[in-house]
């Protein structure tokens, strides 16, 4: 069930927030804000998926270290999705999945179409203009923004053809990287274990080293219990 907060109306916006997985189209919220006599809407964002362990991640997704390239992002928009698209440059590849990958939808804009070891990273949030009405949805990376010059330890599902998109919301599978590799990303504001494995770990060289040791499990046939997943 969704449950929807609202927050603030202000200077002709309708701002809400809310848990569980978002229902309806970009219609919808512009049927709303119409409704209430507002000329713009903006939702926050909504986490559907839980993130498990970096066992988990490493069995299900790929994890790698990526930077952002000097071009400026760019926002497409759907009948029921807004999309921010990065293009980052990939440095190093931890690991790639043994699970089955889901299918590869929707295709970047010609300007983040990725070239060689380059990622065109779908990021959901941004702004549209549907029906004379601003809808603006926050992005899944929270409060996370791709900075030129930094370097970023990912978990993201990647296509054959470099397109991607992270597979949690609120910014958890973006974690940034300082000086000497070390991991400057901050605990997050409720328990996340893949978040505070990574925290834990200090460094990016001692993430890869528990990402190794994970393979070698992997390759004995060994497994690691996964995470239960709690909304």
């Amino acid at each position: 069930m969704t449950r929807w907060i609202v927050l603030a109306v202000t200077a002709g916006a309708l701002v809400v927030s809310g848990t569980g997985c978002r229902r309806g189209g970009l219609a919808y919220w512009a049927d709303r804000a119409r409704a209430e006599g507002l000329t713009s809407i903006s939702y926050g964002e909504i986490v559907c998926v839980v993130p498990g362990t970096l066992a988990d991640a490493v069995d299900d997704w790929t994890v790698l270290v990526a930077e952002p390239v000097s071009s400026p992002a760019t926002q497409t928009h759907t009948d029921t999705d807004i999309s921010t698209w990065h293009l980052l440059r990939v440095t190093e590849v931890l690991s790639t999945p043994r699970r089955k990958q889901a299918a590869c939808t929707g295709l970047p804009p010609a300007n983040a179409w990725p070239g060689r070891d380059e990622l065109a990273v779908e990021v959901s949030g941004g702004t549209a203009v549907v029906d004379g009405i601003a809808i603006t949805e926050a992005s899944s990376l929270g409060r996370k923004r791709f900075e030129v010059g930094d370097r970023y330890l990912l978990i993201a599902h990647v296509c054959p053809d470099g397109r991607a998109w992270f597979p949690h919301g609120g910014g958890v599978d973006v974690v940034t990287l300082g000086a000497d590799n070390r991991v400057t990303t901050p605990r997050p504001r409720w328990p996340v274990t893949l978040v505070d494995e990574i925290v834990e770990l200090k460094t990016l060289d001692r993430v890869a080293e528990r990402v190794r040791q994970l393979l070698v499990r992997r390759a004995r046939g060994e497994t690691e219990p996964r995470a239960t997943a709690r909304m």
